[in-house]
């Protein structure tokens, strides 16, 4: 194995919480959506592609350097907002 179980977990934590933003920024995006705001909708669409392009990044270097991917318990994204700042605020 090319790579320390320290690192090796450090990184397994990484993956979860780049998940989580993904699964947030869809929850964002959706939240656009609904209000017939396709641009700022996109924006956050591309945004959680992104961070889950990140994690796969992640998976991908534990799985060539011999470790083992653990991906931990995500916890459920806020999916309910009463203002457009609100979904704003959370995103930063």
């Amino acid at each position: 194995m090319l790579i320390s179980k320290e690192l090796n977990d450090a990184i397994n934590g990484q993956i979860g919480r780049e998940f989580g933003a993904s699964l947030q920024y869809v929850n964002i995006a959706t939240y656009f959506d609904s209000l017939d705001l396709p641009k700022l909708a996109e924006m956050f669409y591309k945004q959680g592609e992104e961070e889950r392009d990140h994690a796969m990044k992640f998976i991908k270097f534990i799985v060539d350097a011999g470790g083992a991917v653990h991906i931990p318990p995500i916890d459920a994204p806020k999916s309910t907002f009463t203002t457009v700042e609100e979904a704003i605020e959370l995103s930063l």
